[in-house]
């Protein structure tokens, strides 16, 4: 029987949405979350979340995240506040949704389910299913292909975008207020979410 170098099954077992789907799941329950007693994550938890942030990165397109989730907003940036603004989003995203991701996905049972899919761009549902295996909800993956790989740039919950929500709440914090509000309240929630120490310094 030939064998198979383990980097090529890697890249065999990544080269489809629906196995960088099943990947990014696996991904998301290696993050520590805090459990509901409260109690923070000591160190080696937090050094561990390090790790298994930046294996999570590698699933996000957050260039396209952002630039769709702006929309015609970004014409208002200047190229300054623009890149504050990456900054901050990307790792508003970070400390916010992982962790969410996390708890969520940890117990679950689900079937993934393939959607629409073509060179560049495939979607992929994630169907959870109760103690009877019927279907509850469903998440589904946005992914496009960029730099060689298949990354998610948007994620459909129950029927809504979540890059159509954040461009709801940009347009409106940005409707009546200067760039630097949007600017400081997203600094504003990286600051709250950095007090829970779910990541080492």
């Amino acid at each position: 029987m030939t064998s198979v170098a383990p980097w090529l099954l890697l890249l065999v077992s990544t080269a489809t949405p629906v196995a960088r789907t099943d990947a990014l799941i696996d991904a998301f329950k290696n993050v520590q979350v805090i459990g509901a007693t409260g109690r923070e994550l000591d160190e080696p938890q937090r050094r561990s979340n390090v790790e298994a942030f930046a294996r999570l990165d590698g699933f996000f397109d957050y260039e396209q995240i952002s630039l769709v989730s702006l929309g015609p907003l970004r014409q208002r940036f200047s190229a300054e506040q623009l890149e504050r603004f990456n900054s901050r989003f990307r790792e508003a995203i970070r400390l916010i949704a992982f962790p969410n991701a996390a708890k969520a996905l940890r117990e679950a049972r689900y079937r993934l389910r393939p959607g629409e899919a073509g060179a560049q761009r495939g979607d992929v549902a994630l169907v959870t299913l109760n103690d009877h295996d019927r279907e509850q909800s469903e998440i589904v993956f946005r992914w496009r292909k960029t730099r060689g790989s298949w990354r998610v740039w948007d994620i459909v919950i129950e029927g809504a975008s979540l890059v159509a929500n954040y461009r709801e709440q940009f347009e409106k914090l940005l409707h009546d207020g200067p760039v630097e509000r949007l600017l400081a309240k997203l600094a504003e929630r990286i600051d709250e979410k950095r007090r829970d120490k779910i990541l080492a310094p």
